[in-house]
């Protein structure tokens, strides 16, 4: 247990992280966006016109003429809607959020750091002194520029590293215990995250096979190993079932991820095939969404050009 002197700083240390990441994020990073080559200082990606239009009641689609989408995943939708029907259309609350997660994602970080360093670093005092080792790896990751930049923006980046960790820590519990339960917070943990971006829907098809291999090294049978993972996959798909079952709906499909996947692809790449040529980056992403749009012409599916086409029937998407 942590001392009285002990809580004291650490508090200490949470206020002054605290006030100076609201500083960076909302008045010196401001005074640098036009000297920084990224998209800092608005909303990104769709997600704010979605949220929009769902609190005017027009249901889940990009713009109120065009169709409901599965472009976007609901997750960061969602909070953004509660978001905007509490502060309005601000960034301002978009990026206080942001910082909160930041703190979150860093306390987990910590735990995760103290799972595996404290009992090496503990003094033989009884804790008397501060366990320091916890304090880096959080501190590293608050002030990372990358990390700080993404929290100046209305974008889904910290929701979802907030999530991510939080799915690696408790599969780390479901390692070190092996316990039901902790295969079942799992699960929903990675059900949530796969509503935010459902690119960690792969991590089980590596992490089963992992259980497998160590099951008898700690003593599990490999009976409990599958019953526990089936149990982690069916609170996972518990999680994620209103979404698919709304997809399904709209398309004749069962889609459990968003559709922005396939444009992403092409994307990247054409990028990639053009590394070489001498261009920049986002040049290329650009003539790619212009090749996706004369392909959408091609086919005569009506749409709106941009970054991300929007589209006037879902299933085009």
């Amino acid at each position: 247990m942590l001392n009285k002197r002990t809580k004291m700083a650490l508090w200490l240390i949470l206020s002054a992280t605290l006030v100076l990441k609201l500083a960076v994020v909302l008045l010196l990073i401001p005074k640098l966006t036009e000297y920084l080559p990224y998209t800092i200082g608005g909303f990104v990606d769709r997600y704010d016109n979605i949220a929009e239009n769902l609190l005017s009641g027009n249901g889940y689609r990009i713009y109120p003429d065009t169709s409901e989408t599965l472009l976007r995943s609901p997750g960061y939708v969602l909070l953004l809607t509660g978001l905007f029907y509490l502060f309005g259309k601000s960034l301002a609350a978009a990026q206080v959020i942001n910082i909160l997660f930041g703190l979150a994602t860093a306390y987990i970080i910590a735990l995760i750091t103290r799972q595996w360093v404290m009992p090496r670093s503990t003094s033989p005092d009884g804790g008397g002194n501060i366990e320091w080792a916890p304090l880096f790896p959080a501190m590293l990751f608050l002030f990372y520029p990358g990390i700080i930049l993404a929290e100046t923006r209305g974008g889904v980046e910290s929701f979802f590293i907030l999530l991510l960790t939080s799915l690696v820590f408790f599969l780390y519990r479901l390692i070190c215990f092996n316990r039901t339960r902790d295969y079942v917070v799992a699960g929903v943990t990675l059900g949530l995250t796969m509503l935010v971006k459902s690119t960690p829907a792969l991590i089980p098809l590596a992490f089963f096979p992992y259980l497998l291999l160590r099951a008898k090294s700690v003593g599990v049978t490999r009976v409990s190993v599958v019953t526990n993972f089936a149990a982690m996959g069916l609170a996972a798909l518990i999680v994620l079932t209103p979404w698919g079952l709304r997809n399904y709906g709209l398309t004749g499909d069962f889609m459990l991820t968003s559709t922005v996947k396939g444009t992403t692809a092409h994307q990247g790449l054409y990028v990639n095939k053009h590394f070489g040529s001498g261009r920049d980056r986002d040049p290329l992403l650009i003539e790619a969404t212009d090749q996706q749009s004369a392909i959408a012409d091609e086919l005569g599916i009506k749409h709106l050009h941009g970054f991300f086409n929007v589209f006037y029937s879902v299933k085009d998407e």
